[in-house]
């Protein structure tokens, strides 16, 4: 339709609108009512709805089938959302009334709103194209003379099948309005339940007195006892090991002699060690000696000095490895006793009471008492 044929009926339409209301004003009653008979169809826009404040507009289309059974499912979801319980009426019809352009300004739409009586009002079309259609959707705020939503998407001919048409119209909502927040489920009280009071016995005492012997014991404990005794058996045989080659005439001692020896044999007289001297060796090797290339203070022989050295850090280890030896003994003591040290289950009182099955108990009654039992065997 032509701009031009838009224009001519609206002015048409406002003509006969103006002429009517003329009338109404100055005819009888009788003939007032024959005139709003003659143009009931004008007086159906200009009616404002008392009910609802959105409404979705019949959809212009080149299919009428399609089209009116989209304006159907949409008017639904809309009315979901909040966008309905409005006037229903065609956009085709409004503009004409109006006067609006095609397409129509927002400006034009909103003002046909406001005679509706709407606050939010949805018009489009449905047009062909190639095997499907598109459809091209407004959300206008009639209050404010906005556009609050667009929409232009394709669909196929299947979209407007008869058990379809309903998620069709869904999803196109959704898109617009964006997805519906799933309904948070009640969360359903728990009925109150009566239990029975259960008769407990009294806890029983584990018997009297420490004592030694195999028991029934904790897996921590043997685990700690082995642990230890490990560390403790690895400990004194380090010990023993470091004592053992730094004793005289042992292995460090002998390579201590051999490096004395080798010191008298090379060419250098500066760096001798006597090995039967009665001195210390390891005093005389480390006797500070101005070195010969100048830098700086050096020993008489490096050599010596070395296997000295060797010999102090394995004497230190030799004594670590006793101290810790002490320590992973006095462990394995513990941890020995906590294994094979427990009370005695068959002495003392509560045995006593154990064997008697002894046992007291209370329970409440329907009048609101309580009632005291006991047992004894014998």
């Amino acid at each position: 339709m032509s701009m031009f044929s838009s224009k001519t009926r609206s002015s048409a339409l406002a003509g006969l609108t103006t002429v009517a209301m003329t009338f109404g004003a100055l005819l009888p009653g009788s003939s007032a009512n024959a005139a709003g008979l003659a143009f009931g169809a004008f007086s159906a826009y200009s009616n404002v709805a008392a009910a609802g404040e959105g409404s979705v507009l019949d959809l212009e289309g080149d299919d009428g089938a399609a089209t009116a059974a989209l304006t159907t499912a949409l008017r639904r979801e809309f009315a979901a959302r909040g966008v309905g319980g409005g006037k229903e009426m065609s956009a085709l019809e409004l503009k004409l009334t109006m006067g609006c352009d095609d397409p129509p300004a927002p400006a034009c739409m909103a003002e046909g709103g406001k005679t509706l009586g709407l606050h939010q009002m949805v018009y489009g079309t449905v047009v062909k194209v190639g095997d499907g259609f598109t459809v091209n959707l407004t959300l206008l705020d009639v209050d404010g003379v906005a556009v609050q939503e667009s929409l232009s998407t394709p669909l196929s001919t299947d979209a407007f099948a008869s058990g379809v048409i309903d998620e069709t119209a869904k999803d196109l909502v959704n898109q617009m309005l964006g997805a519906e927040p799933e309904p948070e489920e009640p969360i359903a009280e728990p009925e109150p339940v009566y239990e029975e009071p259960v008769y407990e016995e009294p806890a029983q005492d584990d018997g009297g007195g420490l004592v030694w012997g195999r028991h029934d014991a904790a897996r921590w404990k043997k685990v700690g006892l082995t642990t230890s005794a490990v560390l403790t058996v690895a400990a004194v045989g380090a010990g023993v090991a470091m004592f053992v080659i730094t004793r005289k005439d042992r292995l460090v001692h002998r390579e201590l002699i051999e490096a004395a020896k080798a010191s008298l044999e090379d060419d250098e007289s500066s760096n001798d060690v006597d090995p039967y001297s009665d001195q210390n060796l390891c005093d005389v090797a480390n006797t500070p000696l101005p070195r010969k290339d100048g830098m700086g203070q050096g020993v008489t022989n490096d050599d010596v000095a070395y296997v000295c050295q060797k010999g102090n850090v394995l004497a230190k280890a030799g004594l670590a490895s006793s101290v810790a030896a002490g320590v992973f003994g006095v462990s394995t003591i513990v941890f020995a006793t906590l294994l094979f040290v427990h009370r005695d289950k068959n002495d003392g009182v509560a045995a006593k009471l154990r064997i008697h099955q002894a046992a007291v108990g209370i329970s409440p009654t329907s009048d609101g008492g309580a009632m005291v039992g006991g047992r004894w065997r014998f």
